[in-house]
């Protein structure tokens, strides 16, 4: 998958579950920070962290450190997105800020594996 599909794949996806957690907010509020959110962290994740991960081969510790690796960038952008949720919507708590964000990017992650 491209870089350019997986943009669009993430804020599509990210941004949809935004609008149905955040009803009560200002839809285009709402899509704006799906798309801010979505062009902060997939950048960093795709062009500087993705690097990092072997791929090399496929031995139990390359495995573990990869799924290791994975988890980790993926929680980074996370609180990332969190951080943005949060500053966007000030009436959101820390913790709706996370749930939020572990939501929207476990659905485009789940769903970015399924199209893969």
């Amino acid at each position: 998958m491209s870089f350019a599909t997986a943009y669009i794949f993430t804020i599509l996806i990210e941004t949809l579950v935004l609008l149905l957690l955040l009803r009560n907010e200002d839809r285009r509020l709402v899509m704006l920070a799906g798309i801010l959110a979505s062009s902060i962290t997939l950048p960093i994740l795709w062009f500087v962290l993705s690097p990092l991960i072997p791929t090399q081969d496929f031995f139990f510790e390359t495995l573990f450190l990869r799924i290791f690796l994975i988890l980790f960038f993926e929680l980074a952008a996370v609180a990332a997105e969190a951080f943005i949720y949060r500053n966007i919507f000030s009436q959101l708590n820390w913790k709706r800020a996370f749930e939020i964000s572990l939501i929207a990017n476990a659905a485009s992650f789940f769903i970015g594996l399924f199209i893969l």
